[in-house]
């Protein structure tokens, strides 16, 4: 079957701020490239260039790969993507569905060798920005604070993630979060004598098992096969639904093969699959408004039950949707850290650092 190949905006913004250029305004930016033409628009409000876990973008990608995009315009090269790994990647997938990518702000003729170096070039700066501005941040702190300073950085994404018992997502913030950890224990090598880290947690969220036997095998590696999360990608479930898009269970089965791996990648036997499509049956046929509801989401069910199918196939399992009474890591570096105990109260934490900064 044979498709019309349309043109496709793409817009992002990840704050609204005065600065900030609006989703609106990057779209008639690029509607002048149309020339009057017909297209369609993917936008994502309030999601980072950092990665590619955006739920429009992504749908963006599944239209490239059923063939029906010819051309995708931007704004601005760095609203599509920040990475230069992410960029290569989505090249590199262009390239292959024969896609003409277009930034109206930044002339690029990408089916010339010179174009594709200048669009490369182009997007190593806009990764070494977004890098400038967090050690810009970081100078900042240091500079403007001559009598010395306390920060707080929460990797909160980490527990909204385990909530809805989504373990690769859960493991994605981690490592976001040690990047974080990475950048203060830079600043701490620069000033041993007077910086103090501490890393910790008020809370464990699932009850998360990690382990691998003879029934169940630990397959680290399908972790990464996960391109979205469970949230995002309940989000897009919700959209298509609404517009009709997966009214097949073909359809709805390879949206989730593209986004978990699952069929793709990762095997799923002959009892699992029709779970799954009772599922669909269930919730998408008969059109049931049920959702699974945690703390900060609510999940559509045939992806929550997608993920958890993922979660087994991968080898983790919970026990919880919530915070369980188990204990938490506790660690420390730098001046005075040894003022912490071995094993520490939560309420304690507070009151040892207020005693080390001489806080009353």
């Amino acid at each position: 079957m044979e498709f019309i190949r349309e043109d496709c905006i793409y817009a992002r913004q990840s704050v609204d701020r005065k600065d900030s250029i609006s989703i609106e305004s990057q779209i008639d930016f690029c509607k002048y490239e149309l020339k009057g033409g017909s297209c369609r628009v993917f936008k994502d409000k309030g999601y980072s260039g950092k990665n590619t876990d955006r739920p429009e973008f992504q749908k963006l990608l599944g239209e490239i790969r059923k063939g029906k995009v010819r051309r995708v315009i931007v704004y601005k090269l760095d609203r599509i993507s920040r990475s230069i790994l992410d960029f290569a990647t989505m090249m590199e997938l262009f390239q292959e569905y024969d896609v003409e990518f277009v930034s109206s702000t930044e002339k690029f003729d990408t089916s010339t060798p010179m174009g594709r170096a200048m669009l490369n070039i182009c997007i190593v700066f806009a990764q070494l920005e977004r890098e400038t501005i967090q050690k810009r941040v970081t100078d900042a702190y240091y500079s403007r604070n001559k009598k010395g300073f306390f920060m707080m950085i929460e990797g909160a994404s980490i527990d909204h993630a385990s909530h809805p018992r989504d373990i690769a997502t859960a493991i994605k913030e981690t490592i976001e979060f040690d990047r974080s950890v990475r950048l203060a224990y830079e600043f701490y090598k620069k000033h041993p004598d007077e910086t103090l880290i501490i890393v910790t947690a008020d809370h464990e969220t699932g009850g998360l098992t990690i382990g691998e036997t003879t029934t169940h095998p630990f397959n680290w590696e399908y972790v990464n096969y996960q391109k979205m999360s469970k949230e995002s990608l309940s989000k897009l479930f919700q959209k298509m639904r609404e517009t009709g898009e997966i009214d097949t269970w073909e359809k709805t089965k390879k949206i989730l093969a593209e986004n978990t791996g699952l069929w793709d990648k990762i095997p799923v036997n002959a009892g699992e699959e029709p779970q799954l499509m009772q599922c669909y049956y269930e919730t998408i046929v008969k059109k049931s408004s049920k959702q699974e509801i945690t703390l900060y989401a609510k999940s559509e069910p045939l992806v929550a039950d997608a993920i958890a199918l993922l979660n087994k196939k991968i080898g983790v399992g919970w026990t919880s949707f919530s915070h369980t009474g188990g204990f938490v890591p506790f660690y420390a570096i730098g001046c005075q850290a040894r003022q912490f105990g071995a094993l520490n109260d939560n309420i304690e934490i507070p009151n040892t650092i207020r005693k080390i900064m001489k806080i009353k």
